[in-house]
C-alpha cells in the first residue's frame, strides 16, 4: 500500500498540471489545480494506503515513549521509498506513454520542477511544512 500512496499523490500532481497547464489565467490556473490535487490525498485515505507525510506524525509516539526510535526509523524508510517507488512508476508510465509529447504540458511540467529545484534550503523546508500541515 505504500507504493499506492505516491502513486495516487503523483497521480494527483500530474492531473492538477494537466488541468491548469493551459489556463493563462494564473489564478484561475491555481484554483483549478488545487482543486484537482486533493482528490490523491483522498485516494490515499479511502484505501489507507500509507503516506510518509502522515507517517512523520510517528514521532510524537517517540515523544511520549510508546515507540522505539529503531522502529520510527525502519518506518519512515520503507514508507518513503515506497512512496517514492509509486511517484517513480506514474512518471515512467507519463515518459513511455507519450503524455508528455504535448509540448506546452510538457513545457509547464519543467518549469513546476525548476520552479521547485529553485527554492531555497530554508523556503524549500518552510514550504514543506506548510504542505504537511494541510495533509
Amino acid at each position: 500500500m505504500v507504493i499506492l500512496a505516491g502513486f495516487f499523490v503523483a497521480i494527483a500532481a500530474f492531473a492538477s498540471t494537466i488541468v491548469s497547464h493551459s489556463i493563462e489565467n494564473p489564478a484561475v490556473a491555481r484554483l483549478l489545480s488545487g482543486m484537482v490535487f486533493p482528490i490523491g490525498i483522498a485516494m490515499v485515505m479511502v484505501t489507507r494506503a500509507e503516506l510518509f507525510t502522515g507517517n512523520a506524525l510517528i514521532l510524537i509516539s517517540i515523544l511520549s515513549r510508546e515507540n522505539t526510535v529503531k522502529r520510527l526509523l525502519r518506518n519512515w524508510f520503507f514508507v518513503y521509498t515506497g512512496n517514492f517507488v509509486g511517484a517513480l512508476l506514474l512518471a515512467a508510465g507519463n515518459v513511455f506513454s507519450g503524455h508528455l509529447d504535448y509540448s506546452s504540458l510538457a513545457v509547464s511540467s519543467i518549469n513546476i520542477a525548476v520552479g521547485k529545484i529553485e527554492l531555497g534550503f530554508g523556503s524549500a523546508i518552510i514550504l514543506g511544512i506548510f504542505c504537511n500541515l494541510l495533509v
